[in-house]
């Protein structure tokens, strides 16, 4: 009589393979396959959402740093162009200031006889002289003088300059300290004045419409023009006009 177990191994041969547990234990397995999927592909979509937000996160903070130093560029900027642009104003004013400080007189010399018909009852003619005194903080150069005659401009024949501090020299050595024909020199508010001599006398009838233009150099190194009591600053090489 056969064993138990060999009847019912026999038993199972015969009646075949159990598909139904078969596919439940296929169908297990792919569930279990699935969900690993399912969370290995949530996992990467977390990583790559997580990288994405990181990079975004840092890209808006690196715009955001660039703006803001954007924004404090231009504000150093602006308050360096503020500061340049009221120093500018202050040294603007200062120039005038100092260049209304320059005083121009023109002076007329007496009678003088008439040359040409060499009568000396003929006392028609005068000398005209320009005297430029700068009562500025800071000295002038490049000091230069033009008479305007009838509208016909004139240059002077000479130049003197006064010095100053020389009250304490004896008069005997002050005199040829004190006059020096130079026009190049700088004029400080120390000298007592410079002296611009016209090159011919002129007829006692033009003297009244006489004036003198007198040209300087501030220290800052602008040009200035100094005209019938108005001053105005001009280009380096603008030509003499009437």
């Amino acid at each position: 009589m056969p064993y138990p177990s060999v009847m019912a191994a026999a038993a199972l041969a015969a009646a075949g393979p159990d598909w139904a547990s078969i596919m439940t234990a296929i169908g297990t397995v792919a569930v279990a396959m699935a969900a690993v999927g399912i969370a290995l592909w949530s996992d990467k979509r977390t990583d790559n959402r997580i990288r994405d937000e990181r990079e975004f996160a840092k890209s808006q903070l690196q715009a955001e740093i660039s703006a803001a130093g954007n924004r404090l560029k231009a504000q150093q900027e602006y308050s360096a162009s503020q500061l340049r642009e009221e120093r500018q104003r202050e040294q603007d004013a200062e120039q005038l200031a100092e260049a209304y400080l320059v005083q121009v007189s023109l002076g007329v010399s007496g009678p003088r006889r008439d040359p040409v018909l060499d009568d000396p009852s003929v006392q028609n003619l005068r000398q005209l002289a320009a005297v430029v005194v700068n009562r500025g903080r800071y000295a002038i150069t490049g000091i230069e003088a033009r008479f305007l005659i009838c509208d016909v401009l004139s240059e002077s024949r000479k130049s003197f300059i006064r010095r100053g501090g020389l009250d304490d020299v004896p008069e005997e050595l002050r005199t040829e300290l004190a006059e020096q024909v130079n026009p190049t020199r700088a004029l400080s508010s120390r000298d007592v004045g410079m002296r611009f001599d016209l090159v011919y006398p002129v007829n006692v009838t033009n003297v009244q419409d006489a004036s003198v233009i007198i040209r300087f150099t501030d220290r800052w190194g602008s040009r200035w023009e100094h005209r019938s009591g108005e001053v105005r600053k001009i280009a380096e090489d603008e030509d003499w006009k009437p």
